[in-house]
């Protein structure tokens, strides 16, 4: 006669099934813990634990770049309109530093999107 043996590892697999199939019908209780943020789900016949140490991104420090965009042709647009404007040099600034800031703006916000920054 020949024997029959298990040559593939189903009847751990049956006791692996058996197992989980045991668990799923027991309802499990979560713990969680505000300092370390690990998780515990313990049940009857075993626990299992994973901790977390992921940590929150830390926002970006200084100006964005919208802002020192604008600044530098708020800034730029002013002296050129200055320049350009020789009857009333005051006007020619305040319309110069607004337009320039403007384009700054827009040059600086679009590259702050690329950057994910907003």
């Amino acid at each position: 006669m020949a024997t029959n043996e298990d040559t593939v590892g189903f009847a751990q697999f049956r006791e692996w099934k058996a197992m989980n199939d045991q668990m799923a019908v027991q309802p499990a209780t979560a713990v969680i813990t505000k300092k370390s943020s690990s998780k515990s789900y313990a049940g009857n016949n075993g626990s299992m634990s994973s901790a977390s140490t992921h940590q929150a991104k830390t926002q970006k420090k200084g100006w964005s770049k919208a802002a020192k965009y604008a600044a530098i042709g708020g800034g730029s647009g002013a002296i050129l309109g200055a320049v350009i404007n020789k009857r009333n040099r005051v006007l020619g600034a305040v319309l110069g530093g607004v337009l320039g800031g403007g384009a700054g703006y827009g040059i600086g916000r679009s590259q702050d999107k690329k950057d994910g920054r907003f």
